[in-house]
């Protein structure tokens, strides 16, 4: 009878294990919003240890988490896994709203409805495109149509991978719909990154992690357009 419990509970850890990796288990860098409004965080990348040891990159991800949330006087950031194998990382992060996650990565991000978007500046002004059951159904999808209904809307200016709670229904144009719930925001490229390319052919490398003002000073070089992805 013992044996007959321990393998119950082995196969009820092995089944609830990866249902939670199942549902948000991406393979390259990608946000996921909650229904409840948390954002889960997903950073894959390559270390480069020319500018971190394995250690020190851990340490300094922890130490900036802690900072954060003793500012904040709460754990509003937690990190769930952090894993470096091989130079691969691996870190999910998850925030208490979209408030923090643009707070700590001092970026654009916003995560609510349409009328709480317009009431916080944001203006609907890009090109939009209508979707389907995760098909394009409308290539010029008219602003009315956008804000005529108070749906559900996620802004932000980095390019990754999101999945959202709700069916998408309208996207921004330098947005590629993915799937019914799940999109990837395109970056703009600069002259000098399209140089660079040419000069590489058709070579790419995957950016690896770096120090925070290097990655800043890339990221005002070369960032995606604000992006708008609207869901029910």
């Amino acid at each position: 009878m013992k044996r007959i419990k321990l393998l119950v509970a082995f196969i009820l850890s092995v089944v609830l294990l990866s249902g939670c990796t199942g549902k948000f288990s991406p393979k390259e860098t990608a946000v996921r919003i909650g229904k409840d409004g948390t954002i889960t965080a997903a950073v894959i990348d390559e270390l480069d240890q020319s500018y971190y040891k394995e250690d020190e990159l851990e340490t300094t991800v922890k130490q900036a988490v802690a900072d954060y949330n003793a500012d904040a006087g709460e754990d509003k950031i937690t990190i769930e896994t952090f894993n470096i194998k091989e130079r691969s990382v691996s870190l999910f992060i998850k925030y208490a709203s979209s408030e923090d996650y643009e707070a700590f990565n001092n970026v654009t991000f916003f995560a609510g409805d349409i009328v709480n978007a317009d009431q916080a500046g944001y203006e609907f002004d890009a090109s939009f495109i209508g979707i389907t059951k995760g098909k394009i159904t409308n290539e010029n999808a008219e602003q009315k149509e956008v804000t005529g209904e108070n749906y559900n809307v996620l802004i932000l200016e980095e390019s990754m991978s999101v999945e959202v709670p709700g069916n998408i229904v309208f996207v921004s144009s330098n947005v590629e719909v993915t799937g019914k719930r799940k999109a990837a925001v395109k970056a703009e490229r600069t002259d000098s990154e399209e140089e660079t390319q040419a000069d590489s052919g058709s070579e790419t490398e995957i950016e690896a992690i770096k120090p925070v003002e290097e990655l800043e000073k890339e990221t005002q070089e070369s960032k995606a357009a604000i992006a708008y992805i609207i869901y029910e």
